[in-house]
């Protein structure tokens, strides 16, 4: 049966999991990661492991969201605290956080109806459709920000 929803959390899910037309998933790319790389910066630039705690962050807005959560804002615990030189514990810590978080997400969408994609998202001025297509770009976007700098530091 046709189901819109069901077709962007397939394209949640390949963009996370894999597999993915455009490359490496984001999994397949951070099991690849060494610690020693995830504390490397651009010119002042967020750096590995707040970048894959920042996408975890957008995650859970939408989660939230889901919920009815009008109050929920992408700040706090893990939206782009700085960590500086990251251990093996806190990238321990990150991935963990966003593979649950990624399945929590997968969970929710099993269960919203498409009648959800066109209803506001509460305390945003767009419609859940803009927010969970948005969600494969948002990851995508970070996900080659951490490709450039992990080939970055390898030079």
């Amino acid at each position: 049966m046709y189901s819109e929803v069901r077709r962007i959390r397939s394209l949640i899910k390949s963009c996370f999991n894999g597999p993915a037309w455009h490359g490496p998933a984001v999994l397949e790319t951070l099991k690849e990661l060494k610690v020693e790389e995830l504390g490397h910066r651009i010119n002042g630039s967020h750096n590995i492991i707040e970048l894959v705690n920042h996408m975890a962050s957008w995650k859970m807005f939408i989660i939230k969201k889901l919920e009815g959560d009008a109050e929920f804002d992408v700040v706090g615990d893990f939206n782009f605290t700085p960590i500086d030189n990251p251990t093996e514990d806190d990238w321990k810590a990150a991935q963990k956080r966003i593979k649950k978080i990624h399945e929590e997400l997968m969970d929710k969408l099993k269960y919203t109806e498409d009648t959800v994609l066109l209803e506001g998202v509460p305390g945003r001025s767009y419609n859940f459709f803009f927010l969970l297509t948005g969600i494969v770009n948002h990851d995508l976007y970070h996900l080659g920000q951490i490709k450039l700098l992990q080939k970055y530091k390898a030079v």
